[in-house]
């Protein structure tokens, strides 16, 4: 078992975000970036993004995953200020 779900496929299927997005009605920022080892450019739908109501997408050269940080010791996310 996967977090309640009977597998981790089962997981991914009801938890793939591909199933709610055209549901989003509050306006959103999707924030990438090309170097994230866990969410790869391949995966990022960039053709969506201007036909996504209440969607913008923002999309960097860097960042890594989860790592818009500020100081060398990520004292802060620059990602909140935007």
């Amino acid at each position: 078992p996967f977090s309640g779900f009977k597998d981790f496929s089962s997981y991914c299927e009801v938890n793939n975000p591909m199933n709610f997005y055209m549901n989003i009605a509050c306006p959103t920022l999707l924030l990438n970036a090309l170097d994230d080892p866990v969410c790869l450019p391949e995966n990022i739908p960039m053709e969506l993004a201007p036909t996504t109501p209440n969607c913008s997408l923002l999309v960097t050269k860097t960042g890594s995953h989860i790592a818009y940080s500020d100081g060398g010791f990520g004292q802060g996310q620059w990602m909140a200020r935007l």
